[in-house]
């Protein structure tokens, strides 16, 4: 079985570039979702108090799956302050809008996170902005992702806030993924 792994994986490659060129994608979009499919274990780090504080560290697993050629659901799981924790997440790329776009929840919250933003083929990142839930104050704030591959086996999720009244963004967590065979 693992001779076939990489005849298998070139014949998925080979069927979502021309799935997903055919819906708007270059193959440059196409090979990172792609890049997102599988097991990953995640170290995240919060800082409920801004970044000047000592950050929150737990750990997650995440399991991402394609469903057709444009779309990623997201399955995350861990433990924080001894609490299970949940989240699903759904993300791609929204050929009529030619741009990825995402939803986002989780045990915590009561609101769906959506998204939408574009690759940038130099960093190998897409940039969300939507709305969000602070989770200090509970108020609906803007929010941004820079979704970016780092290597092979290694994706990194920074989320920055813009607290209501102010004009700058503030990174509230970074997650750095690591592939989980």
């Amino acid at each position: 079985m693992r001779a076939m792994k990489p005849l298998m994986e070139l014949m998925i490659g080979v069927w979502l570039w021309f799935g997903l060129a055919a819906q708007g994608q270059d193959a440059d979009q196409a090979a990172w979702l792609q890049h997102n499919v599988g097991k990953w274990k995640a170290e995240l780090k919060m800082w409920p108090q801004g970044e000047e504080g000592e950050p929150i560290i737990f750990g997650a697993t995440e399991t991402n799956e394609m469903l057709g050629a444009n779309w990623i659901i997201a399955k995350f799981a861990g433990e924080f302050g001894g609490q299970s924790f949940q989240g699903h997440g759904v993300y791609g790329f929204d050929a009529k809008r030619n741009c990825f776009v995402a939803t986002w929840v989780d045990s915590a919250n009561g609101f769906m996170s959506q998204y939408e933003g574009k690759y940038d083929a130099s960093t190998k990142s897409v940039e969300l902005t939507g709305k969000e839930i602070d989770p200090n104050s509970g108020d609906l704030v803007d929010g941004k992702q820079v979704r970016s591959i780092k290597d092979e086996n290694t994706r990194v999720v920074v989320s920055y806030q813009k607290p209501e009244g102010d004009g700058d963004f503030v990174k509230v967590m970074e997650i750095t993924f690591t592939r989980h065979e």
